[in-house]
């Protein structure tokens, strides 16, 4: 799926690869069982591809499965990823909270 989205042209070609996800599988051509990680990979590829610009390193902030993703989407794009401390979106959020509240 990364790879899929990495090859994306035109933005507006992620919408028509999205919907051949469903052909595919139809056709025999993407096992069924795959094609739930394939969408993902798609979807996480395009964002990254669309954020990371010129960037070498990011800090990946978000639950470990998803952020494994995450990680595995942007060391396939060439760019290093550093992981967040489990806590870091709760206590960013907290800390969000508090300066608002005053």
């Amino acid at each position: 799926g990364v790879a899929a989205a990495r090859a994306l042209d035109v933005p507006g070609r992620l919408l028509t690869r999205l919907f051949n996800i469903r052909a595919e599988t139809l056709f025999g051509r993407m096992e069924e069982a795959g094609s739930a990680d394939f969408l993902s990979g798609l979807l996480i590829g395009a964002e990254v591809a669309a954020a990371a610009g010129d960037a070498r390193e990011v800090v990946v902030v978000g639950a470990a499965g998803l952020a494994a993703r995450y990680r595995s989407a942007l060391d396939q794009m060439g760019i290093a990823a550093v992981a967040a401390p489990p806590q870091a979106a709760a206590t960013g959020l907290r800390l969000i909270a508090a300066a608002r509240a005053r």
